[in-house]
């Protein structure tokens, strides 16, 4: 039944990119360090930073 709900992700080396900030995202948010409204608006950019550092 998950599988008929789920979305598959990006098999694209971008994708790549996105592990570590959203770990990273999910540590302070989980260890009260920062709330998620403060926490995932800085993610998105790194993971963007990331990208285009990847595309240089």
């Amino acid at each position: 039944i998950q599988a008929s709900r789920s979305i598959p992700m990006p098999n694209i080396p971008e994708m790549m990119q996105v592990w570590d900030p959203a770990a990273n995202a999910i540590q302070f948010i989980l260890r009260n360090q920062g709330t998620a409204e403060v926490v995932l608006p800085i993610c998105v950019e790194q993971i963007k930073e990331n990208i285009m550092m990847m595309k240089r």
